[in-house]
């Protein structure tokens, strides 16, 4: 027997044990898929503007500053993610101010082709006051995406709430944006 043929019947043999395993239900395939996050300012404005973060760890430092005292100022956010998550808000301002987070709503950020049937129904927290001392969970949503990556421009949505300051620091007040995967 030559070795062409002795390596042939080996494959042979091996590939029918295989296919046995696999028609007596003894082959099992597992596959873990690592949980991933994209949080990112929709559109700054001179009210708005990102200070720091990198949208794929989930994590934005922004900068609000209304154009008039006592203003509400609406910030947009572009969220994925292929687990449950979170969107926490920390207020990064050394004074002693709060600011209030009120919910206006989610919707597609480009069409609706990869965005799970469940994407748009977001659990805002009513009117949550942050401040310096917890990340405060502002935002609760399911899987956004069904598949696609951080180009995929159908496969996001945009969360939109107000952001109201009871006094406003000099300079405007900077704020701890963090989407986390909820268990």
């Amino acid at each position: 027997m030559t070795v062409a043929r002795t390596i042939t019947a080996a494959l042979i043999i091996i590939i029918t044990w295989n296919i046995a395993e696999a028609q007596s239900g003894l082959a099992r395939v597992s596959m873990s898929v690592p949980k991933a996050i994209f949080l990112a300012l929709a559109a700054p404005s001179p009210e708005v503007e990102v200070v720091s973060g990198v949208p794929t760890e989930g994590a934005l430092r922004v900068r609000v500053k209304p154009s008039v005292v006592g203003k509400s100022v609406r910030v947009s956010l572009v969220a994925r993610s292929n687990t449950p998550y979170a969107v926490l808000a920390r207020l990064a301002t050394s004074s002693n101010s709060q600011l209030t987070v009120r919910p206006e709503g989610a919707e597609p950020y480009s069409g609706r082709g990869e965005i799970t049937p469940d994407a748009l129904d977001v659990r805002f927290e009513a009117a949550s006051v942050v401040s310096r001392l917890a990340d405060i969970p502002i935002i609760e949503g399911s899987r956004i995406s069904k598949r696609g990556d951080q180009t995929t421009p159908n496969n996001a949505i945009v969360l939109t709430f107000y952001i109201d300051m009871r006094e406003e620091p000099v300079g405007g007040a900077e704020l701890i944006l963090q989407m986390a995967p909820n268990p």
